[in-house]
C-alpha cells in the first residue's frame, strides 16, 4: 500500500493505492489504472478500510459501515465492489473463510 499526500494551495489529499486501484479519500473517488469507477458510500468506506492495511484480514464486523447492517450485507457489498473493480488486473479482494476479507496486490501473493 502507498499513501500519497498531495499538497495543493487549498488542501491535502490522502490517496491509498494497492495494485492498480487508487482511492482518493478527500475527493471520494476510486480509480483503476486512472479510470474512475463508481462506488457507493458503503462500498467506498469498505474499500478504504481494506486498503488501509493490505494483506491484513478484516472481519465482517470490522467492515460493517451502517448501523443495523448484518454480516450478510457486508458479503453483498463486497460482491458488488468486486464487480465494480473487475477490470483491475493487479488488485484482489480475497475471502478468508470463516473470518472475513483482505485486499492485496496480486503480485504480492
Amino acid at each position: 500500500m502507498t499513501v500519497d499526500v498531495r499538497r495543493g494551495r487549498l488542501r491535502t489529499h490522502r490517496v491509498y493505492r494497492c495494485g492498480d486501484v487508487e482511492a482518493d479519500v478527500d475527493a471520494r473517488t476510486v480509480r483503476v489504472d486512472g479510470r474512475r469507477v463508481p462506488a457507493t458510500f458503503v462500498q467506498f468506506e469498505m474499500l478504504l478500510r481494506l486498503m488501509e492495511d493490505p494483506g491484513r484480514v478484516l472481519t465482517r464486523d470490522a467492515l460493517l459501515i451502517l448501523p443495523g447492517a448484518t454480516a450478510r450485507a457486508v458479503d453483498i457489498q463486497i460482491a458488488r465492489l468486486r464487480k465494480a473493480l473487475a477490470h483491475a488486473e493487479r488488485f484482489a479482494i480475497e475471502t478468508v473463510p470463516h473470518v472475513g476479507y483482505r485486499c492485496h496486490d496480486r503480485g504480492d501473493f
